[in-house]
């Protein structure tokens, strides 16, 4: 995948946790309602040859629906 293209699919994830819905596309395509607060992760990890970078958001679930993590 191309930087540009990587750029593309972080943008439309940033605008639907800002819109408080997100869209996957693809073969398997989802849709995950965020809260308006949840706990956020970033990593950096470099092992033998290769590079990881993860941004990770988690959120509390009761009854199928998102709750904030502030709740």
């Amino acid at each position: 995948m191309s930087r540009t293209d990587g750029a593309e699919i972080i943008r439309e994830v940033a605008d639907g946790v800002e819109n408080g819905t997100i869209d996957g596309e693809g073969e398997d395509g989802f849709t995950v309602a965020a809260p308006e607060q949840f706990e956020l992760e970033v990593e950096y990890e470099v092992t033998d040859g290769e590079a990881e970078f993860e941004v990770e958001l988690e959120w509390q679930m009761e009854d199928g629906e998102p709750v904030s993590a502030d709740e």
